[in-house]
């Protein structure tokens, strides 16, 4: 085996997907039980692309004498801001949850798919825990032919990877505590929460 740090030059591709904006990078999950000193900087995001089995943009609903859809979204991961499990690496201190192992021969590629020969493969997040924001954004289209979009922040709260092959996340909506349904396949997680279930794929980012 050897040691990969999740942040360092080993997947420098993986990190380089929250240089997708410097505004995006200030962007923060909205929970109010997430407090702003508990979410470091956006480490990793996927791109919503089908909601309950239907591909984008979908699930059009009558509302209020207009049409509600979906038109995107996003899943995003953030490093935690302080934490107490420091550790010394080549690429400086960090926490020991940036710090991780891969297999031998195994390839990481730009949107965080890490493949281990010709038929194993699993998405990864550069730190094994940290915070989340699944957000929504719909476009409300009026009678009146005018038309608005707005992001909803569908569940915020706190992440964690348990390594393997595939790893295995969890995340945790906050302040419920609700521990949401997700499943991981090559470079795709699919999360089901309030009664629908979001597929999103990980975001090829090149820094």
């Amino acid at each position: 085996m050897r040691t990969m740090t999740r942040s360092g030059a080993a997947v420098r591709v993986v990190v380089a997907m929250a240089v997708l904006s410097v505004a995006g990078c200030d962007t923060l999950p909205t929970s109010p039980a997430l407090r702003t000193s508990e979410v470091g900087p956006m480490i990793a995001q996927d791109s919503l692309v089908a909601v309950d089995s239907q591909p984008l943009p979908c699930c059009s609903a009558d509302s209020a004498g207009g049409t509600v859809t979906v038109i995107g979204g996003t899943l995003t991961f953030h490093r935690l801001a302080s934490y107490t499990d420091t550790v010394a690496t080549p690429g400086g201190l960090m926490s020991a949850a940036c710090v991780t192992q891969e297999p031998n021969g195994a390839a990481v590629h730009p949107n965080g798919l890490v493949t281990v020969g010709d038929s194993v493969g699993y998405l990864t997040v550069p730190c094994s825990k940290g915070t989340y924001a699944l957000v929504v954004s719909r476009r409300s289209d009026l009678q009146d032919t005018s038309s608005d979009a707005l992001d909803d922040t569908v569940s915020a709260g706190t992440y964690q990877i348990t390594n393997g092959i595939p790893d295995q996340l969890t995340l945790v909506d906050l302040p419920s505590d609700v521990r949401l349904t997700t499943a991981l396949s090559w470079d795709t997680v699919t999360v089901a929460t309030r009664g629908h279930r979001y597929r999103l794929v990980a975001v090829l980012m090149r820094g």
